[in-house]
């Protein structure tokens, strides 16, 4: 079955100028090549954890297309889809329709990189009655690390290690969970929401990643905004990583990320920073102010913030002889997907039995 977050698609007008923005953000940018399929070509945001971003981009971005990707690009730049990765598609692919999800494919896929090497991988497509926003999920024929580079690729000066969850927003969280929970099959747990205008909100673990559904209220919220105008859909990413120079929680600025929510997890929740006396940074624990400003639209503030940032992880890195994980006294899930919550107990107002399907005994 499905094992983990394989990579997150983020659409782009202009692969180049994209990729351009990333790199001042602070992210290694790689060179993907141009797809077997025709019409797209993609670069890389490889992580140390094996996930990794896509920027992908159509060379006739304003020509209406048949790709299922298309018209989300015609609705704006931004994050529109993610994989989950199998190690056997074809036996995932029969579980899932024996779990009444429409299957499509598996279905051949590759790239030809810049250096000539020619890629190949499988993918199915899902889909319900209940027209839930679900993820594909891909297998590697060749071998993977041909696929996903790593090594200095995976090496950026924001200090990002890893990709930790995304939130996806759902207009029915209750359908949404029951479809999710047999997809990925485990039982998603109610969390308290933490994103402006969520009404409720459902995280499940898969691995050391999350995935989070998120049911907007009815305020006029940026995600509510979102759900009408882009449709149901990967809404936010968070990375982590033990340098992160943005360890406050904080979006890195719309405007760098040609329109991608991409959150840095808050450092001390689940890493720390030390240096050579073995205690947290303080500088790493609090960014500069201007870290406040990471949602403006104006570039001048983009830039100046990113540039602070960026300098901010060059000083953690400088000034610690080591850098350490916190202990983990607990497993991950327990920490970021409330596993303890016993499965009869409510959280924030929301009924436990929202996370899993019907048939599902508590």
């Amino acid at each position: 079955m499905v094992q983990r977050i394989d990579h997150l698609v983020i659409a782009v007008r202009d692969l180049a100028l994209a990729s351009a923005d990333y790199r001042r953000a602070g992210f290694t940018v790689t060179p993907g090549g141009e797809h077997t399929s025709g019409g797209t070509r993609n670069a890389l945001i490889a992580f140390a954890d094996g996930a990794y971003f896509e920027l992908i981009a159509f060379m006739e971005p304003d020509r209406p297309q048949a790709h299922r990707w298309w018209p989300r690009l015609a609705r704006g730049e931004g994050l529109i889809d993610f994989a989950l990765g199998a190690a056997d598609l074809t036996t995932t692919a029969d579980a899932l329709r024996g779990r009444g999800f429409h299957v499509e494919g598996p279905t051949d896929g590759g790239r030809t990189r810049p250096d000539g090497q020619r890629l190949a991988w499988r993918t199915i497509l899902l889909s319900d009655a209940a027209q839930t926003p679900l993820p594909f999920v891909i297998e590697d024929v060749t071998p993977r690390v041909w696929r996903v580079p790593d090594s200095a690729a995976a090496d950026h000066p924001l200090g990002v290690t890893r990709v930790d969850g995304v939130t996806v927003v759902v207009s029915d969280l209750a359908r949404s969970a029951t479809a999710f929970a047999e997809l990925i099959g485990t039982v998603g747990v109610p969390d308290t929401p933490t994103i402006a205008g969520v009404r409720t909100i459902c995280r499940f673990p898969l691995g050391d990643q999350w995935i989070a559904l998120a049911e907007p209220d009815q305020s006029a919220s940026e995600i509510r905004q979102h759900l009408e105008q882009r449709g149901a859909g990967p809404y936010e990413v968070v990375v982590g990583g033990p340098i992160a120079s943005v360890g406050n929680g904080q979006l890195l600025p719309l405007g760098a990320t040609h329109g991608a929510r991409i959150r840095i997890a808050r450092q001390g929740r689940d890493e720390a920073v030390t240096g050579s006396a073995g205690h947290v940074s303080r500088e790493a624990m609090h960014p500069p102010a201007a870290a406040d400003r990471a949602t403006s639209t104006s570039a001048q503030q983009d830039e100046t913030y990113m540039r602070r940032c960026l300098e901010l992880a060059r000083r953690v890195a400088r000034s610690a002889h080591s850098i350490s994980r916190a202990p983990r006294s607990t497993p991950r899930s327990s920490r970021v997907c409330c596993a303890r919550m016993p499965r009869g107990t409510p959280a924030s107002g929301v009924s436990s039995s929202v996370c899993r399907p019907a048939h599902w005994v508590a």
